[in-house]
């Protein structure tokens, strides 16, 4: 028989092995964990907010933050589902009514990242924070998934790219980045500028946990002032708790829809924001 003969029948057997289709199975498995345990975000929930200031490395500063706390009931919701992206909106119920909070959108293999400057101040002395848009390598975000937060009004606020992890019964996606510093202390607060965040956000049995470990930083120059320890509980209740949340984001959803569609027009033309 032909060599050539010979080499097509084994690639003819090798495609349509069960060790094949094994194979392909083995690739995809990993993705279809990625999409679950994002799409497990979403429900309705009791929050807890901790945050916690462990240690002041500027010993020349009496500023120090107290322990924050706060708790309330917030509905997630998946309003954007399409391959290689998924939006998590997070909707904060209030007593009787409700108001949009924060933003989670995800994309898979992003080529880009807008990341956070830390804020200049111009000659008048206003404060202004920019972001700088930084393309990713194909072979860097291979497998990864990256997570843009936005502010309550859909503005920027951090993204970062990272590989969601599924080991021993645990699914995590872990990743650090800059961002401005957080509402709770932006008006507080005036001696750091960026918040160097790592974030890990964990399935659990009852829900979620976000956990942050930060690092308060000064930009200009360059100054570490505090470390900060953060522990955000979601804990999964019944949907009927958040149904004021859920008829106030099916009010809502298009007219944000614009804002932000404007927002990425912004984005796609201007690499610094």
């Amino acid at each position: 028989m032909p060599l050539i003969t010979i080499l097509s029948l084994v690639l003819t057997l090798t495609l349509n092995s069960p060790f094949a289709s094994a194979q392909e199975t083995q690739v995809s498995e990993p993705l279809a964990q990625d999409v679950k345990a994002i799409r497990a975000h979403a429900g309705c929930f009791e929050v807890s907010f901790n945050f916690y200031e462990t240690i002041d490395l500027d010993l020349t500063s009496d500023i120090t933050s107290a322990p924050y706390t706060e708790r309330g009931t917030e509905l997630v919701v998946v309003d954007e589902d399409s391959e290689g992206h998924i939006g998590l909106q997070h909707v904060l119920v209030t007593g009787t009514d409700a108001m949009k909070h924060w933003r989670q959108t995800w994309d898979y293999q992003a080529n880009s990242i807008l990341e956070f400057q830390g804020a200049v101040v111009p000659l008048d002395g206003t404060s202004n924070l920019f972001w700088i848009a930084k393309p990713l390598a194909m072979e860097a975000a291979k497998g990864q998934w990256r997570q843009t937060v936005s502010q309550v009004d859909d503005g920027p606020r951090f993204e970062c790219s990272a590989p969601w992890i599924h080991v021993n019964g645990k699914s995590y996606w872990e990743c650090t980045a800059p961002a401005p510093p957080p509402r709770r202390e932006f008006s507080k607060r005036a001696d750091y500028d960026i918040l160097q965040r790592r974030n890990r956000q964990e399935l659990m049995s009852w829900g979620w946990m976000h956990e942050q470990d930060n690092l308060k930083v000064l930009s200009q120059p360059r100054t570490p002032r505090a470390l900060e320890k953060g522990y955000d509980s979601y804990v999964r209740v019944a949907d009927e708790k958040c149904a004021v949340a859920k008829t106030k984001w099916e009010n809502e959803k298009y007219f944000w829809k614009n804002v932000r569609t404007a927002w990425s027009e912004i984005r796609n033309e201007n690499p610094r924001l």
